[in-house]
């Protein structure tokens, strides 16, 4: 998929600039697919003793924290996710995902369609971008997301 293309080049344009002398080591590729998303990552956990982060660029952490607990490095390589689904709110709580950006899909759809009216009744043409601020979701802030009611606990 395209959005996730460039999403992915752009993580690795960038990485270089917040993160002085780190560097990419291997863009895996799941495609949806729990199975493989975590047997790759445990092949690259194998393969890579000093792996220091992850970064998902998808909505499917949950596979490489499980990953993760299976070498024994949950809450020791930081993991770093795209948006917020139920099943990572017990990673969240128990360390395993440091960090997710939430790109709140509910006030983008409200956002998309205030747009849409707007151009309507004004009858001005749509902007050609609109910017929307992402949020960091950590276990400090948790609480505040819809997605974290009715928790359930991480395995230990």
């Amino acid at each position: 998929m395209d959005v996730h293309r460039r999403r992915t080049q752009s993580f690795l344009d960038t990485f270089p600039t917040f993160c002085a002398g780190g560097r990419v080591v291997e863009v895996i590729e799941g495609h949806k697919d729990q199975d493989q998303g975590f047997q790759k990552c445990v092949n690259l956990l194998e393969r890579t003793k000093t792996l220091a982060g992850i970064w998902v660029g998808h909505g499917y952490a949950t596979p490489i924290c499980w990953a993760l607990r299976a070498r024994g490095l949950a809450g020791n390589v930081t993991l770093v996710a795209t948006h917020l689904h139920r099943d990572m709110i017990p990673y969240i709580e128990n360390g395993s995902i440091h960090a997710s950006i939430y790109q709140d899909p509910y006030a983008h759809g409200q956002t998309a369609v205030r747009l849409l009216v707007g151009s309507v009744v004004s009858s001005k043409p749509l902007p050609s971008t609109y910017a929307l601020s992402p949020q960091v979701v950590l276990r400090s802030n948790l609480y505040l997301f819809r997605e974290a009611n009715h928790l359930e606990r991480a395995p230990e």
